[in-house]
């Protein structure tokens, strides 16, 4: 199991946290997450990894949501001033770095997930994005695709920059051409992917192949297809991110990437129950590999 290697990663012992367990005082972790709407799946899948933790470690949660907006993010840090919970997870934060680092600094425990933090005290688990997005670029390329657009999310994360640049070096590996005019913005939902595809699918060159940043914006493209009448595989590809489980039972199967969502939400509490009880992290930073998952909707071209 790759929390099993996460685990091994951070050099922790869960047995001697647990056998210390009944001498601490009940112990409240939050997790930030930003806007379930968008992606209900993913922090399900999320949540559901630091609630099997919760169960090892006997911590309770608090979620809040954030919905992507900073001034209910910072409104949400502020629990771990006024005691409410011990330490706090925070998933895709939008805050700027320097924030977290302040928190850090005056001593409070916080682990980012989606992100690296450049401070030595910060633990933050991320997944490959820029390694499977090259991976996207490969695949359709061995299709027979040579114009593949790309429909990113929001340029507030780091999550969507890395993305981004797996995409652009994908072309590059793949001596593929590199044209500007077919990245388009979806902010990570169905609508705006729908009227980014309706953009991109007008432009010159007009693509073949379209990777969507997730699957809910890739799930807008297929409504557009199916208003243009253009057919999934044979006049347009597409494949996405998270491997929302709509995604599994449309028709052509979406081809997706899966993030270790569960791995990441055990991983992620282990860390701070390594901060909370003071123990040492061998590995500040652990990367989970996704799984890439192709299905009917990225078939052959030629």
């Amino acid at each position: 199991m790759r929390v099993i290697k996460g685990m091994d990663a951070l050099g922790y012992d869960p047995n001697a946290s647990v056998e210390n367990l009944g001498s601490q005082k009940s112990i409240t972790i939050g997790v930030i997450v930003p806007d379930i709407d968008i992606n209900v799946f993913t922090f399900t899948d999320f949540i559901k990894g630091v609630e099997r933790a919760s169960q090892m470690y006997n911590f309770n949660i608090l979620i809040c949501a954030a919905s992507n907006n900073i001034d209910k993010e910072m409104k949400y840090l502020e629990l771990l001033r006024t005691h409410t919970v011990d330490a706090m997870i925070l998933l895709h934060p939008t805050i700027k770095n320097d924030k977290i680092i302040q928190l850090n600094d005056e001593g409070y425990h916080v682990v980012v997930v989606g992100s690296v933090i450049e401070h030595a005290c910060i633990p933050c688990c991320i997944t490959n994005n820029l390694e499977f997005s090259q991976r996207v670029v490969t695949h359709f390329a061995e299709q027979g695709h040579r114009e593949i657009a790309f429909i990113n999310g929001s340029l507030s994360t780091s999550e969507s920059m890395d993305r981004l640049e797996g995409y652009i070096q994908g072309l590059k590996v793949n001596r593929l051409p590199f044209y500007p005019e077919l990245i388009e913005h979806g902010d990570y939902n169905e609508e705006k992917g729908y009227q980014a595809f309706i953009r991109l699918i007008n432009k010159t060159p007009r693509p073949t192949a379209i990777y969507t940043a997730n699957d809910e914006m890739a799930l807008g493209v297929y409504k557009a297809c199916k208003e243009l009448g253009l057919r999934i595989p044979e006049d347009i590809s597409v494949m996405g991110v998270d491997d929302n489980r709509i995604g599994r039972y449309i028709e052509p199967p979406l081809s997706s990437v899966k993030p270790p969502n569960t791995e990441l939400g055990y991983l992620a509490a282990e860390m701070i129950m390594c901060l909370v009880n003071k123990k040492d992290i061998n590995n500040r930073i652990v990367t989970i590999e996704s799984t890439m998952l192709f299905r009917k909707s990225s078939m052959k071209f030629v």
